[in-house]
């Protein structure tokens, strides 16, 4: 998704008469990169205030017999097991910090559905995400907020294994999907020909 993109649909659903609850929820997927379920499992005890770091550990899952519904879901580790240490963008800090109720316990989830149950995914998917995706005129599943961020950290400098680093993934994998992000070399010539990029007569 581009950066307009981007923001239509976190103005979209800042604005929506039913869905605007779930905004913090999606503007972390955006602003983080994580997948939905570590999104749907994020406690409080993750975020240090001090440092402004978000620590992804850890996931809420679908049950194993592909259950969504909060009561149903399994406590994990992340989809490899690997724990990543995140900054936390201005944008996001300040969003979560408004949220944060002093009297919530570490143990307490970030993001919760209206009704104050653990997100379910599949009915988020289904009913918020594809309704305000329709009103801004794109096609996208959830899984395009993480697959954004790795594309926009690309084009702003970020190396592969950076990438990764934050994505959670390992430098392969992350190469897989977003080498055709990286800026393409120029070619160099060989010829006694002027312009840049070409040799000089004697040269190697």
């Amino acid at each position: 998704m581009s950066r307009e993109e981007i923001q239509a649909f976190l103005q979209a659903i800042k604005t929506d008469k039913y869905y605007s609850g779930y905004h913090d929820f999606c503007m972390a997927m955006f602003y983080l990169g994580i997948r939905p379920s570590e999104a749907v499992g994020l406690r409080w005890k993750y975020i240090d205030w001090k440092r402004k770091t978000v620590t992804i550990c850890e996931s809420l899952s679908r049950n194993e017999d592909g259950r969504s519904a909060g009561y149903a879901r399994q406590r994990k580790t992340t989809k490899n097991s690997k724990i990543r240490e995140i900054d936390l963008h201005p944008d996001l800090y300040k969003t979560l910090h408004e949220q944060f109720n002093p009297e919530a316990k570490p143990e307490d989830l970030v993001f919760l559905s209206p009704k104050g149950n653990p997100i379910d995914d599949h009915n988020f998917s289904q009913r918020c995400w594809k309704k305000i995706c329709q009103r801004i005129g794109i096609d996208k599943v959830p899984y395009a907020a993480r697959h954004s961020l790795g594309s926009h950290l690309i084009e702003n400098g970020a190396t592969i294994p950076q990438t990764a680093a934050i994505l959670g993934n390992n430098p392969e994998t992350t190469a897989r999907h977003y080498s055709h992000m990286l800026n393409r070399p120029k070619m160099p010539g060989f010829l006694n020909t002027s312009g840049p990029g070409t040799s000089e007569p004697g040269s190697p």
